[in-house]
């Protein structure tokens, strides 16, 4: 019971006995079986002490404040705060907004466009490695064939190990 003393201000009441029995938590709080007070516990709501007895003051606030909280719409039934998750979509919203901003503003490139553009680099300076060894023979016409099949290997060789292996289409 809470008494209050002659002294005692209304806004602060003494408690006489907060702890209270398994069967006495159930009829303070409305309860049918002991699950539902250990669901309680297992969620944070509700405070044991020792091993029959619950703080039923402390079991109470925690279970007013929950409920408060639920009822004022900034938390659910699992105890997720609304504001967590408001913050969450709202940081996710604001950087699609960026995103998009950055789009129109031609500050990000689509990936098929990168794709394509890098494509074409690799391709033109693929010819041109390989242009190599037929400027060389023009320009020194006294090089054998196998000169320029070995400059041609050579020049496969080096782009190969540009491309980490990775060679483009020959027909590109």
């Amino acid at each position: 019971m809470i008494g209050l003393g002659m002294g005692a201000k209304k806004q602060n009441p003494q408690v006489e006995a907060e702890v209270a029995n398994t069967a006495a938590m159930l009829y303070i709080l409305g309860l049918s079986a002991p699950t539902d007070l250990y669901r309680f516990l297992n969620k944070g709501l509700a405070v044991k002490v020792g091993p029959a007895g619950w703080n039923w003051v402390e079991t109470c606030r925690k279970l007013f404040k929950f409920y408060r909280e639920i009822a004022a719409g900034r938390a659910d039934e699992e105890g997720n705060s609304a504001v967590k998750a408001n913050i969450g979509l709202r940081a996710a919203q604001e950087r699609l907004t960026q995103i998009k901003a950055d789009q129109l503003s031609k500050k990000l490139i689509p990936i098929e466009d990168v794709e394509t553009a890098w494509a074409e680099v690799a391709i033109n300076t693929r010819q041109i490695i390989l242009s190599i060894p037929g400027r060389i023979q023009f320009s020194i016409p006294h090089l054998t064939s196998q000169d320029r099949v070995t400059m041609e290997n050579v020049c496969r060789d080096v782009l190969e190990e540009a491309a980490g292996g990775k060679m483009p289409p020959v027909g590109q």
